[in-house]
């Protein structure tokens, strides 16, 4: 173990004993550890009971006690131990996180001999240790000696009243005394030449209350003070005269009037004589005589200059920050704030002092903050810690709080940093994620969310019901095409603000995207709630809107979901919204539809058909039929045939054009079908060319889609394939519907026009089924109309039946243009067209359609007497055909 240089020459025969008493362990440990580690042998304690009773046990050396302790406070310890004759010399030094002057002075009145402030450094705790044990041995030894002194001079007295004892033995023993006290005198010289500190001693007058005399000042004057030490025995008042101007008088009257009282302790600036300055921390204690008078003055001054410059500093960068810097003691109240709480939240420094932090914390907040002390007092750090503060105009901040603990000074150090800022522009960001940048309203996301809600709402609640609406503008494609997205986007902001007008407040407004909305009707108590909604929808949205210089018709197709128990997942019901949309759509537009199971099993078949049918294209699933058209002439010659798509399904057969063309139409995929179609059908075409010549009088029709007139390659399509299969032009032909017209007039005008002069024809298909296309029939280079089998199947009816094709082939007539009419399946409504002059037919009369080798078979098998053999087809033919 290593021993402390002079303690050990000091207490030659023993190791000093120290009693040290803190209730803080990691205090406790530290000064154990780091007094052991000098070789003082430490006791430890961690109460005021356990204290005394170890002083009582064993009187030690020196005593270091902390203030603040569970059962007794060290002053109380202090206390008992000076009225203790046993334990009253006993020098205690004080450790405490307190810093005020009066809490020193007390420490002082109750009988310490020095004082510690926490956080300590361990270099100063073990100088001032050495300086009191120092000490200690000193006034012992001092004590000791002249109780010696005074013991020989009575036994002196004693001896010569009784025995006369020679003179010479008198000598001898003062001699002795002489030696003891000059060893005891170069102890202390030793004390004083190797503490860092100035130790001094001074002659005082009890009756004036001055400092008559320097007895001693150590050699560490010279250093700090920049002064010969015989100054200071020359002339006392170079002591004084040495302090700063601004703190002479200060440190004067401290000294007169509580040195004497062992009261004596200031901090205080010296001017040495090259101007610079130093910092100084000097205490003075009585010494009294036998009578118990204060006769001399004792003290030890040290040089702290780094430590005020360290706190200076410190408190320089307290005052600068910019940040919110605070010091609060254990139960939260604040005791320090920097400059940057009034510029930043308003609040002069001291009118939040000694109040609680929690003052300041916004109201939903406060079980954070009350979470975050206990986490320091813990021993814990905190970090970004997030609340709303309150600035002294009642305004809120956002400030991210770092906090640390100093549990051994009871005390906690905080930052924060105003992130008000930074929240905004993430609420902001959040508004803008989960809303749509148009209309202001929810999003998808958003609304998923808030239906995801609502369903856990109502599975907690069975009593809680919920519906959504899925809305989709009529028409509104139209809006954008012919007056532009700008006024679309005006429109869809109108129709957000009357669909937020609908509904009442509880209720979720969403775009979904395009002309998409959707609402989420919560709380709802009955079914018939749900259905006024969209019944006021329909009604807001009837009048005109006014759009700029438009006034715009809209309308909606609206579906309904009810919210149920077997609903888990919110894409469950916005697929089913959906679907009672499409059906509001398919049964004629602005109109609600309230979802059933029907709807979803029509929907699953649907769905059922586009995944097969994409198979069907890969798998060579799909088929060309070809049927006759027949001159209506008396001769009724073969004139070309009508291509038409079926599907073989491997389960289901053959299936109809009518169940899966709509469904191509609607995926796109009727482009890649078609492109397919025609050239199939090109190259069969082309084989029974090859096969019978005559064939080349003959055509074919074939069936073009609205996607397709909008499929830009249409025609280099068309041209490669004509070449591949060296059919000429004249024997291709295309029909077209009118709805496909209408809604692609101008597209389709200038495809058909490229069509005319490559010579290919174009028939108008199910003419009169759809929109009324009278006024655009001269506009459209079209060559034939097809009269619908509607009309033909009906047309023997009545005379109102029959003058609806007699107008219709008039009208073409009057157009030039040819008529074939489709459906014939009796010699009633073939002679009932022939007599109204239409020109050319088909239908199952003639021929039913038919895959390539049947229909081989079909005119091979005629009869052989025909002029025009394989090809012509006359009445004979199909009656030996069937």
């Amino acid at each position: 173990m290593r021993q402390p240089t002079m303690s050990h020459e000091l207490f030659a025969d023993r190791i000093p004993e120290i009693l040290v008493a803190d209730d803080t362990l990691d205090a406790l440990r530290l000064l154990s550890n780091a007094l052991s580690s000098h070789g003082y042998d430490v006791r430890s304690v961690t109460s005021g009971l356990m204290a005394i009773a170890s002083v009582q046990a064993a009187l030690p050396d020196l005593i270091l006690l902390d203030i603040k302790m569970p059962d007794l406070t060290g002053y109380e310890v202090c206390q008992r131990l000076k009225a203790d004759p046993k334990t009253q010399e006993i020098p205690v030094i004080f450790i405490s996180a307190l810093d005020e002057t009066f809490d020193k002075v007390k420490a002082f009145q109750l009988g310490g001999v020095d004082y510690i402030t926490k956080p300590f450094q361990i270099e100063e705790v073990l100088a001032r240790v050495q300086n009191q044990l120092a000490l200690r041995f000193s006034v012992t030894q001092i004590h000791r000696l002249n109780a010696q002194l005074e013991q020989q001079v009575q036994n002196r007295t004693a001896q010569l009243q009784a025995v006369n004892q020679t003179l010479t033995q008198e000598v001898l023993e003062r001699r002795q005394i002489e030696h003891d006290l000059r060893e005891s005198e170069e102890k202390f010289r030793q004390i004083s030449e190797n503490i860092r500190a100035v130790f001094w001693l001074t002659d005082f007058d009890s009756q004036t209350g001055q400092e008559t005399q320097t007895r001693y000042v150590s050699p560490s004057i010279e250093s700090i003070w920049g002064q010969p030490r015989e100054l200071f025995y020359q002339d006392p008042q170079t002591w004084t005269n040495s302090i700063h101007p601004e703190d002479r008088d200060r440190v004067i009257a401290a000294f007169l009037t509580q040195a004497h009282l062992g009261q004596y302790d200031e901090e205080f600036r010296i001017v040495r004589p090259d101007g610079t300055i130093r910092w100084i921390h000097d205490r003075g204690f009585p010494i009294h005589d036998e009578t118990g008078a204060v006769y001399r003055l004792t003290g030890v001054a040290e040089d702290i200059t780094d430590q005020v410059q360290a706190e200076l500093e410190r408190d320089r960068f307290f005052n600068l920050s910019l940040d919110l810097l605070f010091i609060a003691d254990r139960q939260g109240q604040l005791k320090r704030l920097n400059p940057a709480w009034q510029s930043m939240m308003g609040y002069p420094c001291d009118q939040l002092i000694d109040q609680p932090f929690a003052t300041i914390v916004h109201p939903e907040d406060l079980p954070l903050a009350e979470q975050v002390l206990q986490q320091l007092l813990r021993g814990e750090e905190v970090n970004e810690v997030e609340m709303r503060c309150r600035c002294a105009n009642g305004s809120y901040l956002w400030i991210a709080w770092n906090g640390v603990p100093f549990l051994q000074e009871h005390l906690i150090y905080g930052a924060g940093r105003d992130i008000s800022q930074r929240k905004a522009s993430e609420s902001r960001l959040m508004h803008e994620t989960l809303h749509d940048a148009l209309t202001g309203l929810a999003n998808r996301p958003c609304f998923m969310e808030r239906l995801q809600l609502a369903i856990k709402q109502q599975r907690r609640h069975q009593t809680s019901c919920f519906a959504v609406l899925f809305i989709d503008l009529d028409g509104f494609k139209s809006v954008n095409d012919t007056l532009g997205h700008g006024v679309g986007d005006q429109l869809l902001i109108r129709v957000s603000q009357l669909l937020l007008e609908t509904v009442r407040e509880v209720d979720s407004v969403a775009r979904l995207g395009g002309d998409e909305f959707t609402i989420l009707l919560e709380n709802i108590q009955h079914p018939e709630e749900v259905v006024d909604i969209a019944e006021r929808i329909q009604q807001k949205l009837g009048p005109a809107l006014a759009i700029g210089h438009h006034d715009i018709f809209t309308s909606a197709s609206i579906g309904i979901v009810i919210g149920a128990p077997e609903y888990q997942q919110v894409a469950d019901i916005l697929r089913d919204a959906d679907i009672a949309m499409y059906q509001a759509k398919a049964n004629g537009k602005a109109r609600y539809e309230v979802f059933n199971s029907a709807m979803y099993a029509a929907t699953l078949q649907h769905v059922e058909i586009e995944t097969h049918l994409r198979h069907a294209i890969l798998n060579n699933e799909l088929e060309i039929h070809y049927q006759p058209i027949v001159s209506l002439q008396p001769e009724r010659g073969l004139e070309g045939f009508e291509v038409l798509l079926r599907w073989r399904h491997p389960q289901k057969g053959l299936v109809p054009a009518g169940e899966f063309i709509p469904i191509a139409e609607e995926t796109g995929l009727i482009n890649a079908i078609g492109e397919w179609a025609l050239q199939e059908a090109c190259m069969q075409f082309s084989h029974w060319q090859q096969l019978w010549p005559d064939f080349a009088k003959l055509y074919l029709s074939v069936n073009i889609s609205g996607r397709q007139l909008r499929e830009p390659s249409l025609l280099q399509t068309l041209d490669r394939m004509l070449e591949e299969t060296h059919i000429p032009v004249r024997c291709l032909r295309f029909e077209i519907t009118e709805s496909s017209l209408i809604k692609n007039t101008a597209i389709a005008t200038q495809l058909l026009e490229r069509m005319q002069i490559r010579g290919i024809q174009v028939s108008l298909d199910d003419f009169g089924t759809g929109f009324s296309s009278l006024s655009y029939l001269h506009q459209f280079p079209i060559n034939t109309i097809k009269i619908d089998r509607s009309f033909v199947n009906v047309m023997l009816h009545g005379e109102k039946e029959r003058s609806i094709i007699q107008s219709i082939v008039a009208l073409a007539k009057t157009l030039g243009l040819a008529t074939i009419a489709e459906g014939i399946e009796t010699r009633q409504q073939l002679e009932a067209l022939q007599s109204l002059g239409c020109e050319s037919g088909q239908g199952f009369f003639f021929a039913r359609p038919m895959p390539p080798a049947q229909l081989e078979a079909f005119l091979t098998q005629t009869c052989q007497q025909c002029p025009v053999r394989h090809i012509c087809f006359t009445d004979c033919h199909r009656v030996a055909a069937h």
